[in-house]
């Protein structure tokens, strides 16, 4: 569907920023870790050219899965947010809350276990 262009131009500008931050000398952990980023981006677009999921919930419950990780507990008091985005979803009749329920889980998920599986197969200490 319609998603192709966007789909395509987020995993090459993901992949592009992968580059130019190993380039620049960024620690490889960092590197490893937006490899969450472009697996979840692989995992939901797969999914939505079937069934389409709320990829704006996916990333924002991913990226709130992975700063949790990283900074703690305290990162959690943003989880109202997803609520809200996928009501806005929902209200532009983009998605149905089954839609929305499932691009949050999906993307927590697969970014979270990427986050987590990443640096053990490059072999990064974290």
């Amino acid at each position: 569907g319609g998603c192709w262009p966007l789909l395509v131009c987020s995993l090459g500008a993901v992949a592009a920023l992968s580059c130019l931050l190993e380039t620049v000398g960024v620690p490889l952990g960092l590197v490893a870790r937006l490899g969450a980023v472009i697996t979840a981006l692989v995992v939901t677009g797969a999914i939505t050219f079937r069934w389409k999921i709320s990829l704006h919930v996916g990333v924002a419950s991913g990226v709130l899965t992975v700063f949790t990780m990283l900074f703690g507990p305290g990162m959690l008091a943003l989880v109202p947010l997803l609520p809200l985005i996928g009501w806005a979803r929902m209200e532009l009749r983009d998605h149905t809350f089954f839609q929305v329920f499932a691009g949050a889980l999906i993307g927590s998920v697969v970014s979270g276990s990427a986050f987590m599986i990443a640096p053990k197969l490059m072999h990064i200490p974290i």
